[in-house]
């Protein structure tokens, strides 16, 4: 099984064409470039929603510079 990269905002995104577009499909696709192999991370906003949800744990990670976004706190989600 290869391991697989994800990231993932909760947000408006455009769609046109079969494509998406807007600030949540930049963000995710940033939190995926600096995901370590078999990691999901999300943003704080997405972190603190799914922190309600028993099924999964939350770890926020250090602030890292993303690409055209500026600085953000990575939230690595785990299943728990």
């Amino acid at each position: 099984m290869t391991p697989v990269r994800v990231g993932f905002v909760w947000g408006r995104v455009l769609s046109r064409f079969g494509d998406v577009f807007g600030s949540s499909v930049n963000l995710a696709a940033r939190l995926t470039d600096i995901a370590d192999p078999s990691a999901v991370l999300t943003d704080t906003a997405t972190g603190e929603l799914l922190a309600r949800d028993a099924r999964f744990v939350v770890e926020t990670l250090p602030e890292r510079e993303l690409a055209g976004i500026g600085p953000i706190a990575p939230v690595l989600l785990r299943s728990a």
